[in-house]
């Protein structure tokens, strides 16, 4: 990435990329949004604009661009939707990369990620499923550490059960 935008292997290059990442990107929206369709539009809005801005990156570094893209994005976009229905079943294998056979286990982690805030969620799935530190995560986040501290520690607050232990 050298920052011409005509090199012959650029788009070979974002083409991999894109395809390298997809799924997680598809992943971490999911689980920030809360909701498979929102996560799914949100989760290729980055890439369309990592697309576009792909010759033009130089040294930075595109994975980080199109996480920062995403996380703004989908905490924008979750403190935008009306609260979710009742949850049906799950048919999201491809998105939580678990075992179809957990189905009590993921909706359980998707309600408890339902009790936090936008900037909470985002914290608990940069920091946990992503597992990025608190200095990459604040990065990723674009808040300074100091915010991402206290978000994730009031959000382990709430996710503790029984409360108080």
């Amino acid at each position: 990435m050298n920052g011409s935008g005509d090199r012959p292997d650029d788009e070979a290059e974002f083409l991999e990329f894109a395809q390298s990442r997809q799924g997680a990107l598809l992943r971490a929206a999911y689980l920030v949004c809360g909701d498979p369709e929102l996560g799914q539009q949100v989760g290729q809005q980055p890439v369309v604009t990592l697309a576009r801005q792909w010759g033009y990156l130089d040294d930075q570094r595109p994975d980080a661009v199109a996480r920062r893209n995403l996380y703004r994005d989908a905490v924008a976009s979750w403190r935008r939707r009306e609260p979710p229905p009742s949850r049906p079943p799950h048919d999201d294998e491809a998105l939580l990369d678990g075992d179809p056979d957990d189905e009590w286990r993921r909706a359980e982690v998707l309600a408890a990620l339902d009790t936090l805030t936008p900037g909470q969620r985002a914290t608990v799935v940069v920091r946990h499923l992503e597992e990025r530190g608190e200095d990459e995560a604040a990065q990723l986040l674009g808040h300074p550490v100091r915010t991402v501290r206290a978000d994730h520690d009031s959000a382990l607050a709430l996710l503790r059960w029984p409360p108080g232990e």
